[in-house]
């Protein structure tokens, strides 16, 4: 026999949804950061530096990292490791400088990088949801992130949004 049933509103649109959980992502940001005191992250770092035609240096690290509103930032140096045509006192790929995903402008390397939640990121970067999986029995969207610019120092890579939060996790 026939039988109604209720659904949600349905929204159809041409825009990624990768667009739509980041822009929510980057709205959501300054409700939590103010109540933000403290925390703890496990850290790897991989920075490539390319030119044209090549790489030039890849630079790795692994840390462990505290962060406290009162004191500051703390790291646990774990590894560290580079390419051998540099230095490794010039890995800055480490955390002792962790740059923190949610600044708008993230300096890296004497270079002002626009953040992937900067409040104009969307027109620097192009987000694509690539997948989910769960954590905790929660949802966590895996969004590629993609540079909008050629000749402007942006991020290009990987992050994890937890669903109901819309939080970066990695």
């Amino acid at each position: 026999e026939p039988s109604v049933t209720e659904m949600q509103e349905i929204t159809v649109t041409d825009e990624d949804p990768g667009v739509l959980i980041m822009r929510e992502v980057i709205k959501r940001k300054q409700q939590w950061r103010k109540q933000l005191s403290n925390y703890r992250a496990n850290a790897y770092t991989r920075q490539s530096l390319a030119n044209d035609t090549s790489i030039v240096s890849i630079t790795e690290s692994v840390s462990e990292v505290f962060w406290d509103k009162q004191q500051g930032h703390r790291e646990v140096l774990k590894s560290k490791r580079q390419t051998a045509n540099i230095e490794a006192a010039d890995n800055f790929a480490g955390v002792s400088y962790l740059p923190n995903f949610y600044d708008d402008d993230i300096e890296i390397a004497e270079f002002e990088v626009v953040g992937v939640t900067h409040p104009d990121a969307l027109d620097f970067y192009n987000f694509k949801l690539i997948g989910q999986t769960s954590l905790d029995d929660q949802t966590v969207y895996e969004i590629k992130v993609i540079p909008d610019r050629k000749l402007q120092p942006l991020f290009k890579g990987t992050v994890f949004v937890l669903e109901n939060e819309f939080a970066l996790l990695e």
